[in-house]
């Protein structure tokens, strides 16, 4: 996500040089948006396959960080303890395609915003 923006950023000029050539706003956003999809497959797919590698490593880690993070929290009536389970994965997997997808609407905001007299202007 966070490089899908820094690109939008950076390549304000050449979006609008785009649309001044006639490029709608949707064609940009779907190749802005297949950029960004295409980084998260290489990410997720860089993640399949390290996962057998590093999983016992992760979790192990993942696990005590979770238990100094929780204890750190506790106090003398309420006591929290270390919870894994596949739905949390699960959850917070969701949570993180969520954001990810939030890009495609940053990215259409932007895009709408944009303005190409001032885009274009102070190019050296």
């Amino acid at each position: 996500m966070y490089t899908t923006i820094c690109k939008v950023i950076d390549q304000q000029h050449d979006m609008a040089t785009l649309q001044s050539l006639g490029y709608s706003n949707v064609i940009l956003s779907v190749y802005y948006s297949m950029y960004g999809l295409f980084v998260g497959i290489i990410g997720a797919i860089a993640g399949i396959l390290s996962a057998p590698l590093l999983s016992n490593f992760v979790m192990s880690f993942g696990y005590w960080f979770l238990s100094k993070y929780v204890t750190t929290f506790n106090t003398s009536q309420i006591i929290y303890y270390p919870y894994i389970t596949h739905t949390s994965i699960i959850l917070a997997s969701v949570i993180v395609i969520a954001a990810s997808l939030s890009t495609i609407v940053m990215i259409g905001k932007r895009l709408q915003q944009l303005d190409m007299i001032s885009s274009t202007k102070g190019v050296e």
